[in-house]
């Protein structure tokens, strides 16, 4: 996963999948961290609202990219949910969820390429950007921390690919940006000093754009969460995540 100071990584899927936008900006002068997320979820030809950040204490994270596959069996949110309630720290939850998460991925991967070749080939082997992006946000050595891994896939290697930051670091480098987002930096391009408007708007801000891109495959209403200082996290908009964030019912098509 690569950073740059406004956006991130860049997944945009055709009509065989379907994005997501996850936005998590560390406020500096406020000490606190602002994540925002669509709602939309694609199976198939059908959509419906998924929460896409999980609130768990000591260990919230957002994720983008496959969720649920049946078979093989890939359960995004439950290695995320097993990852943060092992004891340690967030980045070593971060570092258990990469570790678990490893092999599925590559049986995922394997299965894709040989049983479905055209989504393999137009989605998944590819390097616009990660097949799967998950955000670990919270208390990391004292600071306020981001923390990200992501899967790609390029030219047939899964790579497993991390970044971090915190809110004592460079100046420039205070935004994570996962699933679509192109507009996202076209718009931190036209607007350089989007950061005045304040980071729950701009977080907020970002998603709509996106939403408003890619209708299809970004969708209402937008989530939006906060982490303070001490760890302690608020709900700002609750959007889709208002049952906590559980998880929707399983089905035999793909979700994304």
């Amino acid at each position: 996963m690569r950073r740059v100071s406004w956006v991130l990584v860049t997944l945009l899927l055709c009509d065989s999948a379907f994005a997501t936008t996850i936005v998590a900006i560390i406020d500096r002068d406020n000490h606190a961290i602002t994540v925002a997320s669509d709602s939309l979820q694609r199976r198939g030809t059908k959509s419906e609202r998924r929460c896409k950040i999980i609130e768990i204490p000591n260990c919230v994270v957002a994720m983008a990219g496959m969720y649920d596959k049946p078979y093989p069996p890939f359960h995004l949110e439950t290695l995320i949910r097993d990852a943060c309630s092992q004891p340690g720290d967030l980045r070593y939850k971060a570092n258990v969820f990469a570790t678990s998460a490893s092999s599925p991925v590559g049986t995922l991967i394997q299965y894709l390429h040989d049983s479905e070749p055209t989504y393999y080939a137009e989605e998944v082997n590819s390097a616009k950007g990660d097949f799967i992006d998950v955000l670990f946000l919270g208390i990391q050595d004292g600071y306020l921390s981001i923390i990200a891994w992501g899967f790609r896939v390029e030219n047939g290697v899964v790579r497993a690919i991390s970044d971090e930051i915190t809110d004592h670091g460079p100046k420039d480098a205070i935004m994570f940006a996962g699933g679509a987002n192109d507009h996202i930096i076209a718009y931190a391009k036209d607007h350089k000093n989007w950061e005045h408007m304040g980071y729950v708007p701009a977080a907020r801000r970002f998603v709509q754009i996106e939403i408003q891109a890619h209708p299809k495959i970004v969708g209402p209403p937008i989530s939006v969460f906060q982490i303070d200082w001490l760890g302690r996290g608020i709900w700002i908009d609750r959007g889709a995540c208002g049952d906590g964030g559980k998880p929707p019912h399983k089905d035999k098509k793909h979700q994304h």
